[in-house]
């Protein structure tokens, strides 16, 4: 690992990491940026890349244990609901 003088590298256990990018390497916050869908909020953690390898490299049990997996569910999940909900407010105005 090459890191710059003065930076430290990210930790999957850092409590400012995002565990939605750490679980999935998608920063969720910028999937829907100028569309509609927009969450209109920068991510208030950090995505580093590195945290989401380390936690990729951990055995599952530990990967329980962060919980990391379930809020990625937890957030796509409400993420569905908000898209299903507009497109049947659509389909009633047709």
């Amino acid at each position: 690992l090459l890191l710059l003088p003065g930076k430290k590298a990210r930790s999957c256990y850092d409590p400012d990491i995002d565990p939605l990018y750490t679980a999935w390497g998608v920063d969720v916050f910028e999937l829907f940026v100028n569309t509609k869908s927009d969450l209109g909020v920068t991510n208030p953690y950090v995505a580093d890349p590195d945290a989401h390898a380390e936690y990729k490299a951990l055995p599952p049990t530990e990967q329980a244990r962060l919980g990391y997996d379930y809020f990625l569910f937890q957030k796509l999940s409400e993420l569905t609901r908000q898209c299903d909900r507009v497109v049947s407010r659509n389909k009633e105005k047709l």
